[in-house]
């Protein structure tokens, strides 16, 4: 099996180089494609000087995570494609042991790393849950081989023909936030695996680059609306939707009164497009084999 490793950069061309160089001794086997989402740094003639038969694709404009993704899986030949952020640097080869879990299961979607972050904390292995109306997202209680909620978008492994069945990343997240989540519930929902593997290792500075180029109130409102975009997108089951809708003026007032005007702004945001939600969520009803109630209790331990 062939793996391709997709790399998305925007700004902090220093980190990203850095974190390459050291990385791509582990990688100069596999087929690396690295897209320049418009940094405005010109990054091709260092790239070119650490390595060779490295593709680089340059965004003439700024489109977000998502899409950026996207656009470089169209161009991976790869029977695996490894998603690596710039701030992420490798500990060891990891190519075998991916090839591995892809080979003993042909339901296997998609494969996620244990992340060291800057702290020195483990992360990697993630539940999904739903209270009071919408669904949530937490570090799971243990860090064993095992069933994932999703895949981090910044360190994964993915099949590929799974990736294009299921569209790659919903680009109705851009620039970013929820999109790696959203690919593996319905992942999940297609009766697909996720899997969590701490024997993969990866050292992950979350957010350094989205903190330092967007502000927190950006972020914020960013977060809300694809919140809402995923509950809308993949939350089918009447009981559920129901809690959604009684419980959304509930947590419109509690915030505003809060002085948290992002909630509302997301939320306003999300209404303007509920057409494109719904041709999306339309869609993905029709391939779903599990429920969401079946899926929550897994995805939730």
């Amino acid at each position: 099996m062939r793996i391709s490793i997709i790399i998305p950069v925007y700004k902090n061309k220093e980190l990203f180089l850095h974190n390459f160089k050291l990385n791509y001794p582990l990688l100069k086997k596999d087929e690396i494609i690295i897209i320049d989402d418009a940094s405005q740094e010109n990054l091709a003639p260092d790239v070119t000087k650490i390595g060779k038969n490295i593709q680089i694709i340059e965004n003439h404009e700024n489109l977000g995570f998502s899409k950026s993704v996207n656009i470089a899986s169209k161009q991976a030949n790869g029977d695996i494609i490894v998603l690596l952020n710039s701030d992420v640097r490798l500990q060891e080869k990891f190519q075998d042991q991916i090839i591995k879990h892809f080979k003993q299961d042909e339901d296997l979607c998609a494969v996620s790393f244990l992340q060291i972050e800057k702290n020195g904390k483990s992360v990697g292995k993630n539940i999904i849950g739903f209270s009071k109306g919408l669904p949530y997202h937490n570090e799971a209680k243990n860090f064993k081989l095992g069933i994932n909620a999703w895949a981090e978008g910044g360190s994964c492994a993915i099949r590929k023909k799974y990736w294009n069945s299921l569209g790659g990343f919903n680009q109705l997240y851009t620039p970013f936030y929820w999109e790696d989540i959203d690919f593996s519930y319905r992942a999940h929902a297609r009766g697909w695996k996720i899997i969590f593997d701490p024997e993969i290792i990866v050292q992950h500075h979350h957010e350094s680059t989205i903190k330092k180029y967007f502000s927190e109130n950006f972020i914020k409102t960013i977060a809300y609306r694809n919140q809402l975009i995923f509950t809308w997108s993949n939350i089918t089951d009447v009981s559920l939707t129901l809690q959604h809708i009684l419980f959304l003026p509930y947590h419109i007032l509690r915030l505003t009164l809060k002085g948290e005007r992002a909630f509302l702004i997301g939320l306003l945001r999300a209404i303007i497009m509920i057409p494109q939600i719904y041709a999306i969520r339309n869609k993905f009803i029709t391939q779903r084999v599990v429920t969401d109630v079946e899926l929550l209790k897994l995805l939730n331990n």
